[in-house]
């Protein structure tokens, strides 16, 4: 996620942003599946009791997973994963999803209210956006299935904490899992404080499903390759606030990249610009955002830093590279 950086005044400052949406997938569908059993056989609460010198080998609202039904709030790429997962251990899964989205395996989609009313447990895997922001309130738990569970591995702002603990308190659900929460501490000195605490069968976590050695990993690899074909070559398509330009290695020419504001004209400007050197054009690549204009520009000549330099001093030019 990147809700914590601002990603309009880094356009606005020629500042590409890139993020690795794909590195943590396996991690959190994992983490998922994970949580699934430990709700489903209450084994958090159990140790916890036995720490506690508690010797409880009760089986209430204790359950097999196969047979039941995962319900996925939200179908992207983490959830089909997960979906995937609980197919395996006999699950059957519904979705729901503001989108159209084929399923895989034989998961099916339904709408919100259906999901809610026939899920024995709940994940959501939702963007943190003020459409889904407490999504997961006092009715949306009043609709869910009673003696259901609910697991958030998403953002912390899409479930109301307060009405879920009345929720798990009241019996409507036997428990939850949570591993984000709308306030979270900055640090391991702070004291992490929620209505959630003591609550039987809830298990909390700081945040680590998408943590394990092999998400950072491929988080740094993934990252590494997007930041790297973009100071080499230009390529912005996977960038979240620059237009999407796909540009491969440059060959038999040179490339100048300009970033400027998307003002009428610009262009132009630009190739009156390199006309003054006579240097021919071989390709130009243009795409725009409401803000801003990204032009790869190939020349058949080595693009000289006299070029460069008049092209950056264009009122609209927010930053000129050459690249090659």
């Amino acid at each position: 996620g990147v809700n914590n950086v601002d990603l309009d005044s880094a356009e606005q400052h020629g500042i590409a942003v890139f993020n690795g949406p794909y590195a943590s997938t396996r991690s959190v569908a994992e983490m998922v599946i994970g949580q699934i059993f430990s709700l489903f056989r209450q084994s958090a609460e159990k140790s916890k009791q036995m720490h506690q010198g508690v010797w409880d080998k009760s089986t209430k609202h204790c359950f097999e997973l196969r047979g039941k039904t995962l319900g996925l709030i939200g179908y992207g790429n983490t959830a089909a994963q997960a979906s995937v997962m609980a197919e395996s251990l006999g699950m059957n899964v519904i979705y729901s999803d503001v989108r159209k989205v084929l399923p895989l395996g034989n998961a099916k989609q339904r709408p919100f209210a259906e999901v809610l009313a026939q899920s024995d447990v709940i994940s959501i895997h939702v963007p943190g956006l003020t459409s889904t922001q407490g999504m997961f309130n006092a009715p949306a738990f009043a609709k869910m299935k009673r003696g259901s569970f609910l697991i958030n591995t998403s953002r912390g702002s899409v479930v109301d904490i307060d009405a879920l603990a009345t929720a798990l308190e009241a019996g409507q659900l036997l428990g939850a899992a949570l591993d984000v929460f709308p306030e979270e501490p900055k640090s391991k000195d702070e004291v992490f404080k929620s209505s959630l605490l003591g609550i039987k069968n809830v298990v909390l976590t700081p945040h680590i499903s998408g943590a394990t050695e092999e998400s950072q990993n491929q988080l740094g690899v993934e990252v590494s390759e997007k930041m790297i074909n973009f100071a080499l070559h230009g390529d912005c398509a996977s960038a979240l606030n620059f237009p999407r330009l796909n540009l491969a290695a440059p060959t038999q020419c040179h490339r100048l990249l300009v970033i400027h504001h998307n003002t009428p004209g610009v262009m132009a400007q630009i190739n009156d610009i390199i006309a003054e050197d006579n240097v021919n054009i071989s390709a130009q690549i243009l795409q725009t955002t409401a803000q801003i204009g990204v032009a790869a520009i190939d020349l058949d000549q080595q693009a000289s830093e006299r070029i460069a330099r008049k092209l950056s001093t264009l009122e609209a030019t927010i930053k000129c590279r050459i690249l090659s």
